[in-house]
């Protein structure tokens, strides 16, 4: 008999093998969808638990007002229950780069490889540092400010009147590392600072030798058995509790003792300080003094050359003079020798004239002495005077004019008489003595000249001498003045290399100078104001930036898995119910046959239950594969856009499992049962019978004859099925309603989270760019204001003071941004201030701060409460809060100067500008003038922001993937499953419609239009449930820092209703196959 059984359930289900795939396919759905979503939150909760255990971070940190010594660290390491004490410095600064950012420098521990050591530092890429030189960075260093192994990154202070080089011994590191630290869980957030805006950007680590410190900024602590416990459970949060009560004494016992300690250390250093302050005085005044000797003597130098080259000039002025003269000396000269030749050859003639002259007057004179001494009228006067005459006319003077002295021998009658010959012989006489005294005298000009010439040639030969001498001179001069420029250029330049390294050594003299008086002002300022050390201990749930906040995102999975998985399981329940309802009513004939020959009802039920549990064992086993390592790890990847964490561990969950197993089972053992017994409480002979089908009856519409008479026969029919199985339509209806509810979640999350972006930077925020600034004083920082005023690519602006401070209650602390308008009137302009329900505008006031929504959420705050704030030397502050505004990313406080200043007991000192562009688009251009000027330096754009959200939207969206996926495919096998279920159930029924003549599309239409109708309702029930679903995920599934939208838009619920008809238009589909192949003759055969 058990081999009969077990080969007619085999058969059953050969027969059934849709109807058997459809309850495994919808029991893996609602399994896997239960039990991966159920195990994601335990999960998350191990993969960080693990994480922490095996890089070994601390239980509790310990900070304090004074730092620790050595003697601190010992006093905690002699706590019970310590197990390992690490104690490590830092320092809050300003990375240098085209987008400056604050970063916090950590100490690097003794053997950070080890597995020993705390808070070990995962390498992602490169290695540790070796050198002084040589650091690692944040990964979000990488990623956002994209700086890469090999590269150096330059470090300042984010204090102008501060020194960086007083605390670290460089200021410039090797990029060898890109690590990730267990103190920093959270990708979004790095914690505050009492520098800059508030707001640490990144961190990295260095040698412990590059800080100048000699006390410790920070101890880290261990518990003894704290590796053995999850850091989600109570036992851990109780462990970490007693730790840190144990070690609060020891805080008060340290007090007094570390101001002795650095009372003592102040006053040994304190005159050290002072003397090395003067030496080091000394030595800049000596290094200053050479320096200017060494000036002075190049300026000298200089001077002589300048006057060489003047002298020079001088010189080549005064030769060229000279040479000129020399040259007309020369032509004068050269001229003087032509007249000398002239007058030589003039002398000749002379010379010859003065022969002739004597030779004639030799003989003139001598016929003239005989022609005196002749008588009156002897005849020889004429003769004697006409051949004299001729010869005397011919005398000329000596400008070659003739005389005619011949003439005068003659009277006017032309008689010669002793008379006239005595006149001509006087002028004979007195002409030859002419003469002869213009030879005489042209003959003494003509040897002066020639002297005056011999003079004038020695005096030129002598300028020449003394001219080839200057040459030489001026010639030797150049010479000497290029050798002279020459060691000139050779002692600039060495000067220059010298002085450039004696002004550098001046510089750092200098500096060190400045930081040696910075710090002796500082430790006498901390001495005057010396008091009891306090001790600030914190649990790593409390300090460790998104410990705590992953521990409740991973809660609200557990709220999730609560609601949202049962409603698939749900589903799968009903939709098993309604299949073995059907199949227990198809094998009515065979189940009264077995109880008529005897069987029991036990025996018959097993069959089905075989059946059915067989089923649900497969999907089971199928869902818990699929759903243990699906949806832990799309939920957990989601997650890690914002959590710094290692890949998921997503191991079995055998308790989970066998929870889901027992459900699965209990539920379909009970659905299986309860049908098996609402037949098997008949008598056989009426089990072997065929069911009645339900019997018609008016429906409603009937008595409105205004519509009935308007519908075709084939719509009252319609009309009337649908009335007639009401069972069957309201599982249908129910079916496809869960189905589109889950859909429209799906798309209602993607709303709320895509509303984040949209609402946060398009609605709430108005400005473009954020502009964090440091002036030295308020003359730069008025020249940046009007740099801001005058560019006209710049709209509005406006100044604020930003810091980051943390919210706090009793239970819980969340990091703000604490955010002071200079102008708090103008506040609106560049930020939407409204609540979200009644969209009431609040106005900026003097008194009171206006909080943002999900702050006021968290910490249950409303208007008219007071808000906690504590800052980063654990001061706290009370605010009185005055209205609660949208917003949907990172929380703010707003408040307004004079507020600020009454609150915090000083004016605030403004570091931020926020800007509104006249082109949004233009933010990157902008960000470089306003780098440019130098008091500006981080520049936070919206649009940068916008990306950055987007991505971990994008992320997200894979949740919402995966979640309209399941819903989809839920939707798929439910109406897929229903509507066999009703096709099966009225086989005899279409086989009449077939005999009586309706087409194939004429039988599938008369089905389509109850399914249609149906899938209608249930989209419509399905819609309302899916909001109200919707609005339960959101609230749940947010993380603290980030708010999700409230509204599901049109399109999602089109969406979810396209979806939902476009699987009901699939199943028509398929069904339209199936209802062509039923046979009109086999399916009309009576069973009776």
């Amino acid at each position: 008999m058990t081999e009969a059984f077990r080969k007619d359930t085999m058969r059953t289900m050969r027969k059934t093998m849709n109807r058997f795939c459809s309850i495994l396919l919808i029991v893996a759905l609602g399994v896997g969808f239960f039990a991966g979503v159920r195990a994601t939150g335990d999960d998350m909760r191990d993969t960080a638990s693990d994480y922490y255990i095996d890089y070994n971070a601390m239980d509790v940190k310990v900070l304090s007002t004074l730092g620790f010594s050595e003697n601190d660290v010992a006093a905690v390491a002699a706590v019970d229950g310590v197990k390992q004490v690490y104690a490590g410095k830092y320092v809050d600064c300003l990375t240098l780069c085209h987008d400056n950012f604050l970063t916090r420098v950590f100490s690097l521990p003794q053997n950070p490889d080890s597995p020993e050591t705390m808070n070990r530092l995962r390498v992602l890429e490169g290695q540790l540092p070796q050198a002084a030189d040589e650091c690692v960075i944040d990964e979000k260093i990488q990623y956002k400010y994209h700086f890469e192994l090999g590269q150096t990154l330059s470090l300042g202070s984010a204090d102008p009147t501060d020194d960086l080089e007083n605390e670290l011994e460089h200021t410039e590191y090797t990029i060898v590392g890109i690590v990730n630290s267990p103190m920093y869980l959270d990708m979004t957030r790095r914690g505050s600072t009492t520098v800059g805006d508030g707001s640490l950007d990144a961190y990295l680590y260095v040698l412990e030798e590059n800080f100048t410190a000699k006390y410790y900024t920070e101890l880290y602590v261990t518990a003894e058995g704290s590796g053995d416990l999850n850091c989600y459970t109570e036992e851990y949060d109780t462990l970490a509790a007693a730790l840190k009560d144990a070690l609060e004494p020891v805080g008060e016992a340290r007090g007094e003792l570390r101001m002795q300690e650095m009372a003592d250390y102040l006053n040994e250093k304190i005159p050290e300080a002072r003397e090395k302050i003067a030496d080091a005085e000394e030595q800049l005044a000596d290094a200053e003094q050479q320096l200017t000797d060494a000036a002075n003597e190049l300026a000298d130098a200089r001077k002589q050359i300048e006057d060489g080259e003047k002298e020079l000039e001088d010189g080549r002025a005064e030769l060229e003079k000279q040479k000129e003269q020399y040259q007309k000396y020369e032509q004068q000269y050269e001229e003087g020798v032509q007249q000398l030749e002239a007058a030589k050859l003039q002398m000749v003639a002379v010379d010859a004239a003065k022969a002739q002259l004597t030779a004639g007057k030799a003989q003139i004179n001598a016929i003239l002495g005989r022609m005196v001494n002749l008588p009156e009228g002897s005849v020889l006067l004429p003769i004697l005077a006409d051949s004299l005459a001729p010869t005397l006319n011919e005398l000329t003077d000596s400008n070659g004019k003739k005389l005619n002295l011949g003439d005068k021998l003659y009277d006017a009658d032309g008689n010669v008489t002793p008379a006239t010959v005595k006149a001509t012989q006087t002028a004979v006489n007195d002409y030859f003595s002419t003469m002869e005294k213009q030879i005489t005298s042209a003959a003494s000009q003509y040897e002066s000249g020639k002297k005056e010439l011999e003079d004038s040639r020695k005096q030129l030969d002598t300028y020449k001498s003394e001219l080839e001498k200057a040459e030489k001179r001026l010639i030797s001069g150049e010479r000497e003045l290029a050798e002279a420029r020459i060691k000139l250029a050779d002692g600039e330049k060495e000067f220059e290399e010298k002085s450039a390294d004696a002004r550098q050594k001046i510089a750092d003299g200098k500096a060190e100078l400045n930081r040696g008086k910075q710090q002796l002002a500082d430790a006498e300022k901390m001495l005057e104001k010396l008091s009891p050390a306090e001790w600030y201990l914190y649990t790593r749930k409390e300090l460790a930036l998104g410990v705590g906040e992953f521990g409740d995102d991973a809660a609200r999975i557990d709220n999730i898995s609560t609601i949202f998985p049962v409603f698939f399981l749900a589903v799968a329940a009903l939709v098993c119910l309604t299949t073995m309802a059907r199949m227990v009513e198809e094998q009515r004939t065979e189940i009264g046959t077995l109880k008529a020959l005897g069987y029991t009802d036990r025996e018959i039920q097993k069959k089905y239950l075989i059946y059915s549990l067989s089923a649900t064992v497969l999907g089971s086993g199928l869902g818990l594969a699929v759903g243990f390592k699906l949806f832990p790890t799309v939920i957990y990847d989601a997650y890690c856009i914002m959590y710094d964490l290692p890949p998921v561990e997503a191991p079995f969950h055998w308790g989970v499992a066998a929870i889901c197993v027992v459900v699965a089972l209990g539920c379909v053992t009970l659905v299986t049962c309860n049908v098996c017994r609402g037949v098997l409480s008949e008598m056989p002979a009426n089990i072997m019978r065929p069911k009645a089908p339900p019997a018609g009856q008016r429906v409603l519409l009937e008595k409105v004859p205004f519509i009935w008479r308007r519908l075709s026969f084939s719509h009252k029919v319609t009309v009337r099925n649908l009335f007639r199985y009401k069972k069957r339509v309201l599982m249908t209806i129910v079916g496809i309603a869960g189905c589109a509810a889950l859909v429209l979640t799906g798309y209602g999350l993607k709303d709320a989270i895509n509303d984040i972006v949209q609402n946060q930077f398009q609605k709430v925020f108005r400005y473009d760019l954020l502009a964090g600034y440091s002036a030295e004083d308020e003359a730069e920082e008025q020249a940046l204001f009007d740099q801001l005023e005058s560019d006209p690519d710049i709209k509005e602006w406006m100044p604020q003071y930003r810091a980051a401070i943390t919210a706090v209650d009793e239970r819980h602390s969340y990091e703000v941004n604490l955010t002071v308008s200079q102008d708090y009137t103008r506040l609106t302009d560049f930020i939407s201030l409204q609540e979200r329900v009644s969209r009431r505008v609040l106005t900026p006031e003097r008194e009171g701060a206006i909080i943002t929504e999900k702050l006021a959420t968290m910490l249950g705050l409303k208007a008219g409460d007071t808000l906690t704030l504590r800052d980063g030397d654990n001061r706290t502050y009370e605010l009185a809060i005055a209205g609660v505004s949208e917003n949907y990313a990172s929380h703010f406080v707003y408040i307004s100067a004079e507020y600020y200043e009454e609150v915090f007991g000083k004016a605030p000192e403004y570091n931020a500008v926020i800007v509104d562009l006249a082109d949004r688009d233009d933010w990157a251009a902008a960000s470089e003038k306003l780098l440019a000027g130098g008091t500006v330096q981080m520049i936070s754009s919206d649009a940068e922001l916008v990306e950055q959200y987007k991505n971990v939207t994008d992320n997200l969206g894979y949740v919402v993937a995966v979640l309209i996926v399941s819903a989809g495919l839920l939707a798929f096998v439910v109406q897929y499953n229903l509507s066999n279920i009703n096709i099966t159930e009225r086989t005899r029924e279409i086989a009449t419609l077939k005999v009586l003549g309706f087409y194939d599309g004429e039988v599938s239409a008369y089905i389509y239009r109850e399914s249609v109708i149906l899938t209608i309702l249930g989209t419509g029930l399905g819609l309302l449930l899916g909001t109200a679903l919707t609005r339960f995920v959101v609230a749940t599934a947010e993380v603290d820092s980030i708010m999700f939208g409230r509204s599901i838009y049109w399109p999602s619920f089109l969406m979810a209703a396209l979806i939902t008809f476009l699987f009901s238009f699939l199943v028509n589909w398929v069904m339209h196959y199936r209802l062509k192949k039923i046979n009109m003759v086999e399916s009309m055969k009576s069973v009776d």
